[in-house]
C-alpha cells in the first residue's frame, strides 16, 4: 500500500497543531497507520532552494525551466513535508500566497516515487482535485500541464461543465491521467450517469485534493457531493484547501478527513515572513532567486521584527502587503464616483494599472459596463474594458479571463466569479461595490491583488444602506481603515463628459419597450442602427480588436452616439437592461435588511438615487408581486404596477439574449393554442 511509506506524523510546533474546535467525528474514517511523536523537526527557513527537496529530474525541469520557480514561497515550504507524508491536512493560507503548487507539488513529488520504485500502484486515476469552478479548475490544469510538461509516465486531464460528458470520457480513455481535475457538478454527473465511473476511481484512487474549499459549501450540489466523497476509498489521503476556515469548513474537515488529522495555518507565519521580505525590499536588499545565501527564518513566534513594523497578536486573513480602505458616497454620485476612479488610476499609471471591479449583482455589472464601455469610453479600445461573470459562455468566459491576464492594463468588471482562486497578474486595484454578504467573500475578492508577495490596494465602496456593513470584516480581524478624505474629495469632481451624457431625463419620461431588435436613430438627419450592446455573451468575441477585441462594434457604436442623439433611456433595450439592473438591487438590498440592519422599506429610496446619477430621475415600474415578494408594498419610492412589464419581457428586449426571443415566442403559441382550443 501507499500509505505504508509514511507511519509517522511529524509536527512543526506552532505551525501544524491539532485544531482545538475540531472534535472527533463519529462518521470519520479510521486511521491506517498510529500516530507516532517525533522530535521537533526544524523552522524551515525562507525561499528554501527547489533543489533541497531532491525532486526528479522532471519536476525539477517543470518547475525551474517552464514555470520560472527557483525558491518556494512560505506556504509551499510548510505545507511540502506534511502533504508528502500521506497525512490528512487542513491547511489555512491567504488568496495570492502560492496554493495551486503547494498541493501539486508534493503529490506529484510522492506519485513519481511509487513509479521510481516500480509499483503499478499508479495505474489509473491517482489523484482526484475538486475546483468550485470551470476557470479555477482550467487554472490548476494549466499549471499541472507545466510542472509535468518533461514527465513521460504522468499525465493530467481536465473535467468541467459546458460541454458532452462524452467529451469527457473519450479524453480520459486517450490520455489515461494520473492527475484528473474536476468541478463538482461534473464530478456529481459522472458519478451518477458514467457506468463503472465510481468503481474504477476506488480502485485507482490514492490523493484527494479540495481546492477553496469554503466556496464548495455553497455550490447547490454540495450534499451529493460529500455523499460520493464518503464512498472514494477509506485509505485515501485528503488535503483541504482553504483562505478561511469557519463553522461550515470545519463540519466538511470532520466529514472528509480523518479524525487525527493535521490542522496547518499559514496566516501568521505568512504574515511575519511577508512583513521581513517588505523590510528587505524597502532597504533595497532584494532577494535574487537565483543566488544563495543566507536567508531570513520563518519565526512564527516573533511579536515585533522592527522598532517600527509591530506584528498583530491575532492573525490577519489578508497579505499584510495589502492596503485596504473604505469608502461612504452618496448614491446620486455613484457613476461619477466610479468614473473618477477609473481615471485616477488611468492618469497615475498610463501603462500598468489594471483594476478589478467586484459589482453585488450580475444584471447591475451588466448595465455599468454598457454605459461606461459604450458611451462614457466610446471610441477608446486602449481603456481596455472588459467583463466577467456566469452569464456568458464558458467560451467567453475563458477568452475574458485570457485577454485580461495577458493585457498589461485595463478594467474587468467581474462578479464573484473571479473571486473563487483565480490567478490575474499584476492587478493594482480591487474595487467591491456594495456590501459583501460575508467576510470570505470580501477576503477572496481582495485576493485578486497582493499576491506572491507584490503589494496591492483594496478599496470598499459603500452606500446609506451600508453603515454597518463593517462590523463582519473588523471581527474577522480585516485591517481596514477609511479612506483618505482627499481621495472622497478627488472621486466628488464634476465630470463635464458625464453631464453631458447622463443628463437628466424628463420627470414624466415613458419608456417605449419596442420588440424591434435593431432601433433607429436620428443621426444628423440620417438614420443609423445602433447595435446589440446589452448582452455581453455576444459582445465578447474574439479577434484582432486591441486589448478588448471588440473592434467589430466599437466603430458603429461611436458614430450612433455622436453628435445630436437620444439618451441611453430612450432606448428600448438599454432601458431594459437598466430596468433589470433597478430590480436586481432592488431585491439584492431588501433581503438582506436583517445583515445591514436597515429597514427594507427604506431600499428603493437609495437605489433611485443610484439610477439619477445615470440621468434617470424616474425609476422604472416594477410588478406588485416583485414587491410583495421583496416586502415593499408602500415603501417610499418604489412604483409598481400589477400591469408592469414583467422581467421576461425585459429579458425579451435584450437583443443579445440568445434564445430567449424564440422560447418566449414558443410559450406565446403555446399560450394562444390554449385558448383557441378552449374556445
Amino acid at each position: 500500500m501507499l500509505r505504508s511509506a509514511a507511519v509517522a506524523r511529524r509536527s512543526l510546533p506552532s505551525l501544524i497543531v491539532k485544531p482545538p474546535a475540531f472534535s472527533r467525528c463519529q462518521r470519520a474514517r479510521t486511521s491506517t497507520a498510529p500516530t507516532l511523536s517525533a522530535p521537533p523537526a526544524p523552522q524551515p527557513s525562507a525561499y528554501q532552494p527547489v533543489v533541497d527537496l531532491k525532486l526528479s529530474d522532471e519536476l525539477q525541469r517543470g518547475l525551474h525551466d517552464v514555470m520560472g520557480i527557483a525558491r518556494l514561497t512560505a506556504v509551499q515550504q510548510m505545507t511540502f513535508r506534511p502533504a508528502s507524508e500521506w497525512s490528512d491536512v487542513l491547511i489555512r493560507a491567504p488568496s495570492g500566497s502560492g496554493k495551486t503548487v503547494a498541493f501539486l507539488l508534493p503529490v506529484l513529488h510522492k506519485l513519481h516515487s511509487v513509479l521510481a520504485s516500480g509499483s503499478n500502484s499508479t495505474s489509473g486515476i491517482s489523484c482526484l482535485i475538486i475546483s468550485p469552478t470551470r476557470e479555477l479548475a482550467m487554472q490548476t490544469h494549466s499549471t499541472c500541464e507545466r510542472l509535468l510538461q518533461y514527465h513521460r509516465s504522468m499525465t493530467c486531464g481536465l473535467m468541467v461543465s459546458g460541454g458532452p460528458i462524452d467529451d469527457d470520457l473519450r479524453r480520459i480513455r486517450e490520455d489515461r491521467p494520473t492527475v484528473l481535475i474536476v468541478t463538482p457538478g461534473r464530478l456529481v454527473d459522472h458519478m451518477k450517469r458514467t457506468d463503472h465511473f465510481l468503481p474504477a476511481l476506488k480502485r485507482s484512487l490514492r490523493v484527494l485534493i479540495v481546492d477553496e474549499a469554503a466556496h464548495l459549501l455553497d455550490l447547490p450540489c454540495i450534499k451529493a457531493l460529500l455523499a460520493i466523497i464518503n464512498r472514494l476509498p477509506e485509505d485515501r489521503q485528503t488535503l483541504l484547501f482553504t483562505s478561511t476556515v469557519d463553522e461550515g469548513v470545519r463540519r466538511m474537515a470532520q466529514r472528509m478527513l480523518r479524525t487525527n488529522f493535521e490542522y496547518l495555518d499559514c496566516t501568521a507565519v505568512l504574515r511575519n515572513h511577508d512583513i521581513m521580505w517588505m523590510e528587505q525590499r524597502q532597504r533595497g536588499d532584494v532577494i535574487d532567486d537565483t543566488a544563495a545565501g543566507d536567508v531570513p527564518e520563518l519565526a512564527p513566534s516573533v511579536t515585533r521584527l522592527s522598532s517600527h513594523v509591530p506584528v498583530e497578536t491575532i492573525p490577519t486573513p489578508t497579505n499584510p502587503s495589502l492596503s485596504q480602505h473604505f469608502l461612504h458616497y452618496p448614491s446620486e454620485r455613484f457613476f461619477l464616483v466610479l468614473y473618477n476612479l477609473i481615471e485616477r488610476e488611468r492618469q497615475a499609471a498610463p501603462e500598468t494599472y489594471k483594476l478589478v471591479v467586484f459589482f453585488p449583482t450580475v444584471r447591475f455589472l451588466q448595465f455599468a459596463y454598457v454605459l461606461l464601455k459604450h458611451l462614457v469610453y466610446r471610441g477608446q479600445p486602449d481603456v481596455g474594458m472588459m467583463a466577467l461573470h456566469r452569464h456568458l459562455t464558458v467560451a467567453r468566459r475563458r477568452a475574458a479571463w485570457d485577454r485580461f491576464a495577458g493585457a498589461s492594463r485595463g478594467v474587468l468588471f467581474a462578479s464573484d466569479l473571479a473571486g473563487m482562486g483565480l490567478d490575474l497578474p499584476n492587478v493594482t486595484l480591487v474595487v467591491q461595490i456594495g456590501h459583501p454578504p460575508t467576510a470570505d467573500q470580501y477576503i477572496n475578492r481582495v485576493g485578486r491583488t497582493a499576491r506572491m508577495g507584490d503589494s496591492g490596494r483594496a478599496l470598499l465602496l459603500l452606500n446609506e444602506l451600508e453603515s454597518h456593513s463593517l462590523t463582519p470584516l473588523l471581527r474577522a480581524h480585516v485591517p481596514i481603515r477609511p479612506a483618505p478624505s482627499s481621495l472622497k474629495e478627488s472621486l466628488l469632481l464634476p465630470s463635464p463628459l458625464l453631464d453631458r451624457l447622463f443628463a437628466p431625463s424628463p420627470i414624466d419620461f415613458q419608456p417605449n419597450l419596442s420588440q424591434d431588435r435593431t432601433p433607429m436613430l436620428q443621426i444628423g438627419g440620417s438614420p443609423s442602427v445602433l447595435p446589440a450592446l446589452v448582452s455581453d455573451d455576444r459582445l465578447l468575441t474574439s479577434g484582432d480588436a486591441g486589448v478588448d477585441g471588440h473592434g467589430e462594434h466599437q466603430g458603429q457604436v461611436a458614430d450612433c452616439v455622436r453628435g445630436d442623439h437620444r439618451h441611453w433611456y430612450s432606448v428600448p433595450h438599454l432601458y431594459a437592461s437598466g430596468a433589470l439592473a433597478y430590480r436586481s438591487l432592488v431585491g439584492y438590498y431588501a433581503k438582506m435588511w436583517d445583515t445591514l440592519r436597515i429597514e427594507s422599506k427604506s431600499v428603493p429610496a437609495v437605489i433611485n438615487k443610484v439610477f439619477e446619477s445615470a440621468g434617470l430621475r424616474k425609476p422604472p415600474v416594477v410588478t406588485k408581486q416583485f414587491a410583495a415578494t421583496n416586502q415593499l408594498i408602500d415603501a417610499p419610492g418604489l412604483h409598481y404596477d400589477y400591469h408592469a412589464t414583467r422581467k421576461t419581457a425585459l429579458i425579451a428586449a435584450l437583443p443579445g439574449y440568445a434564445g430567449h426571443a424564440s422560447r418566449l415566442r414558443q410559450v406565446t403559441h403555446r399560450q394562444r393554442a390554449a385558448m383557441n382550443n378552449g374556445v
